[in-house]
């Protein structure tokens, strides 16, 4: 934004700027000293104009510089503003010399005309004003005007003063209409006040500014069921005015105008001039502001929209969804979707699970669609808490879509994918239903725990991957590379914790093989492997020829690599692209948390071999193996495996059984699962493991002893053997009875 732009309200309070005067009293003999030295405030800034004026503006900065360090008080600076104009300052920033002295002052000058304009006894002067002739009238509202909001709460209540006389009364609101913009957000405030005569008033006023910012307070004053006739009136003639067209013949219904600013709100689709909002309300103390971020401002407007479009009809859906999203995600912001589900801070989620699985139903597809995961995390753990067990495939809606726990599986955010699935498994339904047999291999995913984040590095060129490669290791990533893009869509796809994908498109193949473009597309199409960034490296050169197609992709920046003496500035040129494009990646906490989770919901599944989530458990296979060399997820990994019909399932129990450098309790659980698999599936085992089960009967700690026998018992035992081992066994003897002597 330019300069004039932002100081726009200082010009117009400013009024014209003064025409260039000459120092008094410190006539200059030559360009560099003055008679008089100047000593005071006023006198600097009187020279340094001067010296500016005249081309000298080097001469200037010491003069400046004094003037800044006394710090003058805002009474000073407007009087400075006013003497020799606002150009003055303007011409500060021309001059390398005095540019960064210029802007302090300016800055300085901004606030101090605010704090000079919005002084309580400078408007009430103004408001005296408004009665008086027309020189002082046109004063008065100038002064006003530079006061912006801060006049509206002294205006308004010389409207709703009954003792003010009815030309007064008047008076205000004819300078009322003469307001800037920045007097708009308190007066949408005033039309929550109680007083009916005060509100007409103010929606009057509004229509007259000309702000079109005004039309959803309006909208809703004047289509509330309850609202006071006049009051509704007014703001239908201030619509009317406003639009070009009156209320009855609006585009939108006023239910549907509420309701679609609300899900814009909720989007993000309202822009806010900085990342802070000054908003207005009325309260029992009148007109009150507070400075806030603005997503909460979003939110805060957003749900005024929802709930003045809920106030018209009560019954409406997308405005109840909108509400419901609005709030939703605001208290996952606040306090983490796990309170929220487990505390309810807010009742918030209370009202979510009252509503209903049609409309959550819409909530969760939304979010999913808008991309804001905690939002559909909520969503999924309240639909699994209403949701029939027999209908998970069915749309609540009485729609032919998939049922919307299973189209969660399916979402770009891995946290959303496993809630979906957690909710599933929790509704234990009882017969199979259209992507059932997708939950498994959903779960699976989520089993390897390893302690750092996977990066992949994609390029035909071997020696540039591995310096690829060694930078992300360098910060903190367990990297793999990928000559070309199948290889890297399956080392992509395996697990749920990969987080980052770089990819040189320059060696990369495109007659038989996969091109660059072949490989993201394919990436952004497979749920899981849909939400992980993905960064196009290469020289600029590269980013001018192939930009236009970078602009089409989802999730996916360009980032120039640096030479490899300059290694050091990867990290942060990788950070701020990937908060660019706004990557949530997991923390190795998070990692940890899902594959336990993973695990555990795995194991319960195992445990309920009926149910049709259980049907092809052997698609977690490989999870379960991995899954079995972290201490977290080993437990639960054994139990799972048990009911797997696969000889690999049987095989990694008895391997975890037979190792020694195991804890004595996880060999014996592994022990136990794999009498129990024996038990169901039969013999399954190499004859390899067969025969060291049996040797080890007899060798095994005495902890484990009875558990190895009991395999090799379940096994087929060869007589020989078992007969060798019986006539080896020597009971303990007994201890010697005590003699009569001795008790």
């Amino acid at each position: 934004m330019n300069r004039l732009a932002v100081l726009l309200p200082i010009v117009m309070a400013s009024g014209p700027v003064s025409a260039v005067q000459e120092p008094r009293g410190v006539q200059p003999p030559g360009p560099e000293r003055f008679a008089v030295e100047p000593r005071t405030p006023a006198e600097w800034w009187e020279a340094a104009d001067y010296l500016v004026r005249s081309g000298q503006a080097r001469l200037a900065v010491p003069y400046l510089k004094k003037l800044i360090d006394a710090e003058p008080s805002d009474e000073l600076l407007v009087n400075l503003r006013d003497r020799y104009g606002l150009g003055s300052f303007l011409r500060l920033e021309d001059d390398p010399a005095t540019r960064a002295l210029g802007r302090v002052l300016l800055e300085r000058l901004t606030v101090a005309s605010r704090r000079t304009a919005s002084r309580p006894e400078r408007i009430q002067a103004a408001i005296a004003q408004l009665t008086r002739s027309r020189e002082e009238r046109d004063l008065g509202v100038d002064r006003l005007r530079q006061a912006g909001a801060a006049a509206v709460p002294a205006l308004l209540a010389v409207i709703a003063d009954p003792d003010r006389s009815r030309d007064e009364r008047a008076a205000v609101l004819a300078a009322m209409a003469r307001l800037e913009a920045s007097a708009v957000p308190p007066l949408l405030a005033a039309l929550e006040a109680p007083d009916p005569g005060l509100v007409a008033a103010v929606a009057e006023v509004l229509g007259r500014l000309g702000d079109r910012r005004a039309l959803p307070a309006l909208t809703a004053l004047a289509a509330r069921p309850d609202a006071p006739v006049g009051a509704a009136e007014a703001a239908r003639t201030a619509i009317a005015r406003l639009t070009g067209r009156s209320f009855a013949a609006q585009p939108q219904t006023p239910v549907r105008y509420l309701a679609d600013l609300a899900w814009r709100y909720h989007r993000g689709e309202i822009p806010f001039p900085s990342e802070t909002v000054e908003l207005w309300s009325y309260g029992d103390e009148g007109l009150v502001s507070e400075t806030i971020p603005a997503e909460d401002a979003a939110t805060r407007l957003g749900l005024a929209a929802a709930r003045a479009a809920l106030a018209i009809d009560p019954g409406d859906v997308p405005a109840q969804e909108a509400l419901l999203s609005l709030a939703l995600a605001a208290a996952a912001r606040r306090y983490g979707v796990e309170q929220v589900v487990r505390d309810d801070p807010d009742g918030i989620f209370a009202e979510a699970l009252a509503a209903g699985p049609a409309v959550l139903a819409d909530v969760l597809r939304r979010a999913i669609a808008d991309r804001k995961g905690p939002l559909a995390e909520l969503a999924a753990a309240a639909l699994s808490r209403v949701t029939h067990r027999d209908s998970v495939g069915v749309d609540p809606s009485g729609g032919s879509d998939r049922g919307p726990l299973v189209a969660a599986l399916d979402a770009p955010d891995r946290r959303v994918q496993l809630a979906a699935a957690r909710a599933l498994v929790d509704l234990d339904p009882r017969q199979p239903f259209p992507g059932s047999s997708r939950v498994v291999p959903t779960l699976a995913r989520f089993l390897d725990a390893r302690p750092l984040p996977r990066a992949l590095a994609v390029d035909g060129n071997a020696s540039r991957a591995n310096g690829y490669a060694a930078m992300l290791k360098a910060l903190g990533y367990d990297p793999q590379t990928a000559r070309d893009g199948r290889d890297a869509f399956r080392l992509a796809s395996e697990s749920a914790d990969c987080e980052l994908i770089l990819v040189d498109p320059t060696a990369l193949a495109s007659g038989e093989g996969w091109s660059w473009i072949d490989l993201i597309q394919n990436l952004r199409a497979d749920a899981r492997t849909a939400a992980i960034p993905v960064i196009v490296v290469g020289p600029l050169r590269l980013r001018d020829r192939i930009g236009s197609k970078l602009l089409e992709l989802d999730r996916v920046g360009f980032l120039v690599p640096p030479e490899p003496d300059q290694a050091e500035v990867f990290g942060p040129l990788l950070e701020r692209e990937l908060a660019r494009l706004g990557a949530r990646p997991l923390s190795a906490e998070e990692r940890q948390a899902f594959a336990r989770e993973a695990a555990a919901l795995l194991a319960r599944l195992a445990s309920r071999p009926s149910s049709p989530l259980a049907a092809n458990l052997d698609a977690a296979l490989d999870g379960l193996s991995i899954a079995l060399a972290y201490p977290e997820t080993r437990g639960a990994a054994v139990q799972a495996l048990a009911s797997i019909a696969n000889p690999e399932a049987q095989r990694r129990l008895a391997d975890v059984l037979l190792d020694p450098a195991l804890p004595a309790e996880d060999r014996r659980q592994a022990g136990d699962q794999l009498v129990r698999s024996l038990q169901r599936f039969g013999p399954l085992l190499t004859g390899d493991q067969e025969r060291r089960l049996a040797d080890a009967v007899a060798a095994a700690d005495p902890a484990l002893r009875a558990t190895f026998a009991a395999v090799v018992g379940t096994l087929r035992p060869d007589p020989t053997a078992s007969g060798s081992r019986l006539r080896a066994f020597q009971p303990p003897r007994a201890a010697s009875a005590p003699s009569d002597e001795t008790r």
